[in-house]
């Protein structure tokens, strides 16, 4: 829920914006858990994050620890 940065949403009363900010109580979590009972979310400020960089894992299998040590050392 830390990329939400502002929602806007609509209700009986009227509309209204709730921008996440460290002064006020996280009001985006109250919308976003009230399963509607608040009002419906008309729009939704996202902050997204680049990919990571690609990465990939490797494994290896040995016979006994020491082989394995003396590869890495080596």
């Amino acid at each position: 829920m830390d990329s939400f940065v502002s929602i806007e949403r609509n209700s009986r009363r009227g509309s209204g914006k709730a921008i996440r900010t460290s002064m006020i109580p996280d009001l985006i979590r109250l919308f976003i858990g009230s399963e509607g009972t608040l009002g419906i979310i008309s729009k939704v400020k996202l902050r997204v994050f680049p990919l990571a960089p690609f990465h990939t894992d490797l494994a290896f299998a040995f016979d006994n620890f020491n082989k394995s040590i003396n590869t890495f050392l080596s």
